[in-house]
């Protein structure tokens, strides 16, 4: 009796055991597909672990409800963009390799590099559920993804507090990858988001790409120009508001060089808006004005030198009196907000 007892002790312990031991792998399990692994995979995106990022929010998708699946997608649309934008600059030399304008590439070298990018992309595709592929372009092939999780977000999703982000992500995506496209998505993008979040993000954007002159606003300058205008109003205090001119005059050159010598490269309209991107050293006298001379850039792309007469700076104390409520400060780069009450 005594040893049958020891032995239905024993049995019941090992049976306790194991039972304890199968909780904590159900337990450990639930973690890994509900919140515990949501957390793992946003801190492998903070951390620029994109890849880790994919990998573990496709194993979320497969199980993830409706509410919780927002913030999956969300971050698999947010991870694919940057592992994109991370990609193309690992492989620049494969990229340019295979770019359109390379027609002296020796084809064996442009086959290899294609083979290779193919490779490393199925590879990753496969890992990850990602859907990057290589694209041509006039001078080098772009790595991006086809969609698929943004087409899938907004089919699911389609009042979604996070839609905006994405599309803000979309416009810093083509500044890479098409900027001469930029200012005809950024004004598109404004038209959807007329009190947007990221109206200094964009107009830093404009700015930068009107500097660099590769743009076109395909007809939706004077909408470049609003969004600046509402730009100043906001954020009148800003150093980059204080290279921001009209133009006072109609039909006025803009010439190659400082001086009436300088060839004419283009003419600017009444109003039309104009970045500062120099100044003449020194003044020169042109009839009864004595004035600087200006390098500017105009949203449709056009750059050249305009004579200080016929330049009007933004009149931001009106801008801001039209809507004192959104009266803002900001420093030059565009990052700081401070209301001013």
């Amino acid at each position: 009796m005594i040893y049958e007892r020891e032995t239905a002790v024993r049995r019941f312990a090992v049976i306790a055991a194991a039972v304890a031991v199968l909780c904590v792998i159900v337990f450990l399990i639930s973690l890994l597909f509900r919140g515990g692994n949501m957390e793992s995979a946003i801190d492998a995106y903070d951390d620029e672990r994109y890849q880790s990022s994919l990998v573990a929010l496709k194993k979320l998708a497969a199980t993830a409800d409706y509410e919780s699946g927002e913030k999956v997608l969300y971050y698999r649309c947010k991870a694919v963009n940057a592992l994109a934008a991370e990609l193309e600059a690992d492989y620049a030399d494969e990229l340019k390799l295979l770019g359109g304008e390379n027609r002296d590439v020796n084809p064996a070298a442009r086959e290899k590099a294609g083979k290779k990018l193919e490779k490393k992309l199925k590879k990753i595709n496969e890992r990850t559920g990602a859907d990057l592929e290589v694209f041509p372009d006039a001078k080098r092939a772009r790595i991006l993804p086809r969609g698929r999780f943004y087409e899938e977000f907004l089919s699911r999703y389609k009042g979604s507090r996070y839609i905006e982000d994405l599309d803000f992500d979309g416009i810093r995506s083509l500044m890479r990858t098409e900027p001469d496209k930029l200012l005809n998505a950024i004004g598109n993008f404004y038209m959807k988001y007329p009190n947007t979040f990221y109206l200094s993000s964009i107009v830093k954007m404009i700015f930068e790409s009107m500097r660099g002159g590769a743009v076109s606003a395909d007809g939706k300058e004077e909408l470049a120009k609003g969004i600046i205008m509402a730009y100043g109003a906001k954020y009148p205090t800003s150093s980059e508001i204080q290279r921001i001119y009209l133009c006072s005059g109609n039909d006025v050159n803009l010439r190659n060089s400082p001086g009436t010598d300088g060839e004419i490269v283009g003419k600017v309209k009444a109003d039309e808006i104009l970045i500062q991107l120099e100044k003449s050293m020194d003044t020169f006298q042109i009839g009864d004005v004595r004035d600087y001379w200006y390098r500017v850039a105009t949203p449709a792309g056009l750059r050249g030198w305009i004579f200080g007469k016929f330049l009007r700076p933004l009149d931001v104390a009106a801008l801001a009196a039209a809507a004192p409520s959104q009266a803002w400060t900001v420093d030059d780069h565009f990052t700081d907000r401070k209301s001013v009450v």
